[in-house]
């Protein structure tokens, strides 16, 4: 994921979380690890649509070959925001199972286009669900959107909602 697409979200949350005087702590799943995948696995085990996103992404080359250049900038990225944010911790876990558990309990799940966060998003059953459109459920908390700016209105009415449900 582009990582503007997602600070934009966590940000609003952020905003959202802080007017409504609640606390908070940023939870980062991520497999990414920085490991570059042979080019001929890609090829052999990926399927087409996740192929033509990297691509979309510069993460692959035209001819499938990992651009090592935008791995490194993403694992800087992520290093730089979790110098810039205290608040913010990488889940730490041998278990992705844990993982799951762990976003299927969160808040306000903030998902990729992953399978990865999408199976995290489909336990969950009580918070909020939002990412960019690639998977879609039908859950009633989800709401998914290629524009982070739709998608934070939507969180921010939801939160506003929640807390005025709440003091009835």
């Amino acid at each position: 994921m582009n990582i503007q697409f997602l600070q934009n979200l966590v940000n609003c949350a952020e905003i959202e979380l802080k007017n409504l005087g609640r606390k908070y702590q940023v939870i980062i799943h991520t497999d990414f690890n920085g490991i570059v995948v042979d080019k001929e696995l890609l090829k052999i085990h990926a399927v087409p649509e996740s192929l033509r996103y990297w691509k979309e992404l510069g993460i692959l080359d035209t001819d499938s070959a990992i651009q090592t250049d935008a791995l490194v900038s993403a694992k800087e990225d992520l290093q730089l925001l979790m110098r810039d944010k205290p608040h913010y911790q990488i889940y730490s876990t041998t278990h992705w199972v844990d993982e799951w558990i762990s976003m299927a309990f969160g808040d306000i799940l903030i998902m990729g286009k992953s399978s990865y966060s999408a199976i995290g998003g489909l336990l969950n059953q009580n918070g909020l669900v939002i990412g960019p459109k690639y998977w879609n459920s039908g859950k009633q908390n989800w709401h998914l959107n290629d524009d982070s700016a739709l998608l934070a209105d939507w969180l921010r009415e939801k939160l506003n909602h929640l807390t005025y449900t709440a003091e009835q």
